[in-house]
């Protein structure tokens, strides 16, 4: 049984193996277009993270817009109303969210309050309710049970009803062992039980 146990246990956690954690932080986009800004309309980022915006193309906020709506660290938001923003990894690969940073897009104004969904592997979904205190720096949204993901959403606004930028975005790609699962592994541990009442 203690065989049986040990090689049950071990499949499970080899099962998926988390890879390092990364921050993507968006410090690599310049803005050098007009009106202060560059459009970005495919960005892939840190650890293969694409984001995607239902067409819109996205933008980033950093010193070069003269500090107006700069936070002090480069943001990037999608440039029109009615955005749904998707976060997943090129290849379609599981990931880990544990946190974000948000501010509102312009300064002086604050932005409607955010809703992220999470699609799970194999089906379901998680959601996070975040709120803006109504000021212009970045805040921290924590999201919990955001794991084995494979996208994560939410919804610019219409009407830029809820402009927001955001940045420093914590995530942890997962990857699947090439290991045998627990059922998988019986047989091996039942060969190596009767080796042993044998010796």
């Amino acid at each position: 049984m203690r065989i049986l146990r040990s090689v049950s246990l071990l499949a499970l956690a080899c099962a998926a193996v988390a890879s390092q954690a990364t921050v993507i932080d968006f410090e690599n986009l310049v803005n050098d277009g007009p009106n202060g800004f560059t459009p970005y309309s495919n960005v892939v980022f840190s650890g293969g993270f694409a984001f995607a915006s239902e067409g819109q193309r996205f933008a980033a906020w950093n010193a070069s817009d003269g500090g107006q709506n700069y936070t002090g660290s480069t943001a990037l938001f999608a440039d029109g109303p009615n955005s749904t923003i998707t976060m997943s990894r090129v290849g379609g690969g599981a990931f880990t969210l544990s946190s974000m940073q948000l501010a509102n897009l312009f300064t002086g104004t604050t932005s409607m309050p955010l809703t992220f969904t999470g699609t799970k592997v194999g089906g379901g979904t998680v959601t996070n309710e975040f709120t803006f205190d109504g000021s212009d720096a970045l805040q921290t949204d924590t999201f919990v049970g955001f794991t084995d993901l494979l996208t994560v959403s939410w919804v610019q606004g219409a009407d830029f009803g809820n402009p927001h930028q955001f940045d420093n975005i914590d995530v942890t790609p997962l990857s699947t062992a090439a290991v045998p699962g627990p059922m998988a592994a019986l047989p091996f541990a039942l060969m190596a039980l009767k080796r042993r009442k044998r010796a």
